[in-house]
């Protein structure tokens, strides 16, 4: 084989690992506490077809397991999101307080859109 195609090759290999690792980058870091018993957390598709209400989707999963982890029920406060375009990727933010069961202000969210 000529030395060009086996340096063609390291670098399509090199590439797919890339793609490999950025594909998993998708995940938030966890909820951020901004108040009391008041929560972020965000999300960042990886590809211009990422969907932005499947990341929401996501968070509304990683806000439920985070405050039943706590014994409380999750209460969404405000919820934004957008779809990928061909310059910008899918985003999802989620924001939320933990409360106990029975709290008064737990009720039907009437979350922002």
């Amino acid at each position: 084989m000529p030395h060009d195609w086996k340096s063609w090759l390291g670098m399509a290999g090199a590439l797919a690992i890339g793609v490999a690792t950025l594909s998993g980058c998708a995940k938030s870091d966890g909820p951020i506490r901004i108040g009391p018993d008041v929560y972020i957390l965000a999300n960042t598709g990886t590809w211009t077809w990422s969907s932005g209400a499947a990341l929401k989707g996501d968070l509304y999963q990683q806000a439920m397991t985070f405050c039943q982890s706590q014994g409380r029920e999750m209460l969404p406060l405000d919820a934004r999101w957008n779809n990928a375009t061909v310059i910008d990727f899918a985003h999802a933010e989620l924001q939320f307080r933990c409360l106990v069961a029975g709290d008064p202000e737990l009720s039907r969210p009437h979350i922002t859109p």
